[in-house]
């Protein structure tokens, strides 16, 4: 009986033991705040692209209703990506800004309210790819 309750006991522990190993990566970011120069609205940071799938840099901001925020990710990975997203005031399934297109590298638009913004720079958009991490540079223009 007591040879049963340690093999179930060891058949738990491995259970968990694949389970944390094989667990979904969890997604990591790294957040900058862009503050644009007095007197100007345009404003260039350069970064290296994320190596894993679903992580990505965050750049915010904040800008006006009605302004027109411009943004073009340069690089020579074909695979990295925007995505701008208002971060404050409006809800789930409202709060994304760009359309729902993967391989968005430049985007202009009229903000819908006063509030936060970010800009998101993603890199591989495979589960099964390793990213780069090459360069880029974001460009940002708030008018």
């Amino acid at each position: 009986m007591s040879i049963i309750k340690n093999i179930n006991a060891l058949a738990v522990c491995l259970l968990i033991f694949l389970a944390l190993v094989f667990s979904v990566q969890v997604q990591a970011q790294t957040v900058k705040k862009v503050q644009f120069p007095k007197g100007k609205t345009e404003i260039v940071v350069k970064g290296k692209l994320p190596l894993n799938y679903g992580d990505y840099q965050v750049y915010v901001l904040r800008a006006r209703k009605g302004q027109t925020l411009s943004v073009e990710l340069i690089s020579d990975d074909g695979d990295s990506s925007i995505t701008v997203y208002e971060t404050q005031k409006l809800g789930p399934g409202e709060d994304g800004i760009t359309p729902a297109e993967s391989n968005l590298r430049e985007w202009t638009g009229k903000l819908p309210i006063t509030s936060e913004y970010s800009v998101q720079v993603y890199g591989p958009s495979d589960f099964n790819e390793k990213g780069t991490g090459k360069p880029y540079t974001l460009k940002i223009s708030i008018r």
